[in-house]
């Protein structure tokens, strides 16, 4: 087993543990769970595609394991997690150094929440919400919460980065990208494709609910 398959195991237990563990109900219908801290951590070590992979992998296993708020609840929590987590590693990856955890966390977390104003309306608008009530929650709630979630976040990134790289040097885990890999660059570019569509889907599905 590499260590890349290894650090892949390693992230998914972390991650399984502190979404079954770490919960926080937040009214009116939120939860707030530490894993994107950690998906986040992983994509700066592995980049990208490997990333959104697991990230894919550990919300469907939530949704089995720990989730009440069924498939829709289920849409969102994966697509505020994948661009949170898929923006930050690819900017990373741009030039890996400390300063860029900062601004791919800021840049990731303006962009996640905003994008997610879209998601929650065109998903509430579809259940038993008035497009006023919906307005409201995204106002007094759905912005906020997402903000300050992703600030947290990318805040918690910051502190453990350093500390992680050298547990990970010291146990001869360390994995350093090669991001002029050819084969890295095509998956590195699918996947950041997939993250752009998602921000243009709900953007373009609110458009023609009116």
């Amino acid at each position: 087993m590499n260590n890349r398959t290894k650090l892949f195991y390693i992230f998914l237990l972390i991650t399984l543990l502190i979404s079954i563990v770490f919960r926080v109900p937040i009214e009116p219908f939120f939860e707030y769970d530490a894993k994107d801290i950690f998906l986040g951590l992983f994509g700066i070590i592995l980049g990208t595609p490997s990333a959104f992979i697991l990230t894919v992998i550990v919300i469907s296993l939530e949704l089995i394991m720990v989730s009440f708020f069924g498939i829709q609840g289920f849409i969102m929590n994966l697509c505020s997690t994948l661009l949170f987590v898929c923006l930050l590693s690819y900017i990373y990856s741009k030039k890996p150094c400390f300063k860029m955890v900062i601004i791919g966390g800021l840049i990731s977390t303006i962009i996640s929440t905003f994008i997610m104003i879209f998601y929650n309306y065109v998903i509430l608008t579809s259940m038993e919400y008035s497009k006023i009530e919906v307005i409201n929650l995204i106002i007094e709630f759905v912005i906020p919460f997402n903000f300050f979630k992703n600030l947290f976040n990318t805040f918690c990134i910051c502190i453990l980065y350093k500390p992680i790289i050298k547990l990970l040097a010291k146990y001869k885990l360390a994995h350093k990208i090669n991001i002029f890999n050819y084969s890295y660059r095509i998956a590195n570019m699918i996947f950041i494709s997939i993250i752009v569509i998602m921000m243009i889907l709900p953007i373009f599905l609110m458009i023609i609910s009116y």
